[in-house]
């Protein structure tokens, strides 16, 4: 088996809470929150699942979203 490396920007990455809706996008993963680290007005969101992800989001959002570490969502 081949090994391929992709680069996705965080603040491209979208986080929602719950199952996704029914949608023609197929780019969805379950992941646990590992860590939230502040960033300014944003924060990076650290996550686990098949493959480690880092989503960026306002601080606004993460609030919102009420995220904590060992919570699940849909990245």
């Amino acid at each position: 088996p081949s090994r391929v490396w992709v680069c996705l920007r965080g603040e491209d990455v979208h986080l929602q809470l719950g199952d996704p809706p029914p949608t023609s996008s197929r780019n969805q993963v379950s992941c646990t929150i590992a860590a939230l680290e502040p960033a300014g007005p944003l924060v990076r969101v650290r996550l686990v699942g098949p493959f480690a992800l880092t989503a960026s989001i306002t601080r606004a959002a993460a609030v919102a979203l009420e995220l904590a570490p060992g919570g699940t969502v849909q990245a």
